[in-house]
């Protein structure tokens, strides 16, 4: 199986984005690539040419896949209670897969 690529939008802070890459996860923030004021439409362009999973806290993301009849790119929507970079990059992450 090959390993999930992670593509984070603006709004996952650079700290979450270096503690889970520390981890071993293959994840690169938006920002790396496009400019900051880029849309979501880009942004799932760029995700699903370069085969990376979206991780977001935007809930538009989830409509704009379903309604543009796109198979990708998947989406990680996180909804958090707590923005520290260690709480976010342990319990849950454990379970997937590298």
């Amino acid at each position: 199986m090959a390993a999930i690529r992670f593509l984070a939008d603006m709004n996952i802070s650079p700290k979450t984005i270096r503690t889970l890459r520390l981890k071993g996860w293959d994840i690169v923030r938006v920002s790396q690539f496009l400019p900051a004021n880029a849309s979501d439409q880009e942004v799932l362009h760029f995700a699903r040419n370069e085969a990376r999973v979206v991780v977001t806290q935007d809930l538009d993301f989830s409509t704009l896949i379903v309604s543009g009849g796109y198979g990708s790119p998947s989406l990680i929507t996180l909804r958090l209670t707590a923005t520290d970079p260690e709480a976010i990059a342990k319990p849950c992450w454990k379970h997937f897969p590298l």
